[in-house]
């Protein structure tokens, strides 16, 4: 059995150890495959997100709520050192019904804010993973386009080699075809190395020991979508940077209720002291105490200067705030806009253009020079490359203008670079 199963004739070893390598490679590839949605997954499993959800939890689960009771004091007193003559005090300081509700949005308040500021974190770091994933994919098929147009520029150099010592040579041709291959090269290599870079902060920030990643995007949104989406408004609700701040206001307005309560609190405290019996028969020394402030003896002016001084650079902050959002919701929209034109202008030029019908021309004829031949490819590869930058700027933009809109991060969440805006599930 062994003998028959490992007597393979010698001319089929090659292409057995072709198949074998062939297998081990894509088992490879599969293995370090990565989808787009899993990039965004990780933004939700960075350290600092993973640090403010625990924050939060904790601040969740413990009661930081004024009570009714501020405090309760025991005091004793001895008189001539009798216990007979001992008295005993106690006293009861309540807070006011208005500084414990004052108190208590504050911290629903703050917690809150934790919440938002989380949520900033978030948003952040899934816009980033859109940026990473969009480079790492056009440059990937820049690589692509540029190691053919070394191809095609060795092949006229080549060309224009043998034709050398021809009466009609152009030195001037030679020249710029050396010039044109020494920059495509240097690009290609700084495109490389930009990608390498891109990988490995993918890597990172998917948590994984990878020595290699292989973007898996099949399933990419069709840049006819962008050309034909027509975006919402945005929404309707604060962003969250307008709603963090006007909490902070808030805060600060209870914070000067708060103040305002405790400066104006009547009753101080109840107490009852107990002084031992008297000299008539059953009777005790018990009796009843009340303190009373006088508001109008306090001075609490400091402080509300110093919140009302606050909350104006709050309120202003609000106002920068929301103008700042309008005008880079409008400047991202005009970029998308153009990025729109520029890429419909380009793909329009490119099918109207008569290089195209004239090199498919001159590829029937006999007898036209392959050097003209070459170079009208080669002015088609370099449409091909404007094009591929222009529809990686149309990416960016679309992206960023769903972001400056907030409409990348409603939810559930949706992977807006997925040919059917799958959802980003977040279980595992």
């Amino acid at each position: 059995m062994n003998k028959k199963l490992f007597n393979i004739p010698k001319q089929l070893m090659p292409f057995l150890f072709i198949c074998l390598f062939s297998i081990q490679m894509q088992v490879s590839r599969a293995q370090n495959s990565v989808s787009t949605s899993d990039i965004l997954k990780s933004s939700f499993k960075t350290s600092q997100v993973l640090f403010n959800e625990d924050r939060t939890a904790l601040l969740s689960n413990t009661n930081f709520n004024m009570p009714l009771i501020e405090n309760v004091e025991f005091r004793t007193e001895s008189r001539d050192l009798l216990l007979k003559r001992q008295e005993y005090t106690i006293r009861i300081s309540p807070n006011s019904v208005r500084a414990i509700s004052s108190h208590n949005q504050i911290n629903k308040n703050r917690l809150k804010e934790i919440e938002i500021e989380n949520q900033i974190q978030i948003n952040l770091e899934l816009e980033k993973r859109y940026y990473l994933i969009i480079d790492l994919i056009f440059n990937e098929r820049m690589i692509t386009l540029f190691e053919e147009k070394q191809d095609q520029l060795n092949d006229k150099l080549f060309l224009l080699g043998e034709r050398v010592y021809d009466t009609n040579f152009d030195v001037k041709d030679l020249i710029e075809a050396e010039d044109d291959l020494f920059d495509t090269k240097l690009r290609t290599s700084t495109i490389k190395e930009e990608n390498n870079h891109l990988k490995k902060r993918i890597i990172q920030s998917l948590g994984s020991s990878l020595d290699s990643l292989q973007l898996d995007n099949d399933q990419l949104l069709q840049v006819e979508h962008i050309l034909n989406h027509n975006q919402k408004d945005s929404l309707e609700s604060d962003n969250l940077p307008i709603k963090l701040q006007k909490l902070k206001l808030n805060t600060l307005e209870n914070e000067m209720r708060l103040n305002v309560a405790k400066s104006n609190q009547f009753l101080d405290y109840v107490q009852a002291k107990y002084g031992g019996k008297n000299s008539f028969l059953f009777n005790e020394n018990f009796s009843i105490g009340l303190g009373f402030n006088l508001p109008f003896f306090g001075n609490s002016n400091e402080k509300k200067g110093a919140i009302y001084h606050k909350k104006l650079s709050e309120e202003s902050e609000i106002l920068y705030l929301a103008n700042k959002l309008k005008e880079r919701q409008r400047l991202d929209q005009d970029a998308l806009n153009i990025a729109i034109k520029n890429y419909t202008t380009l793909v329009e030029q490119n099918e109207q253009s008569s290089v195209n019908s004239i090199y498919e021309t001159y590829q029937k004829i006999e007898g036209v020079s392959p050097l003209m031949l070459l170079k009208l490819k080669i002015l088609q590869h370099k449409k091909k490359i404007e094009i591929i930058k222009a529809e990686h700027e149309l990416y960016t933009s679309y992206i960023r203008s769903l972001a400056s809109k907030e409409l990348l991060f409603q939810q559930p969440y949706l992977n807006y670079l997925s040919s059917g805006l799958e959802p980003i599930i977040l279980i595992d």
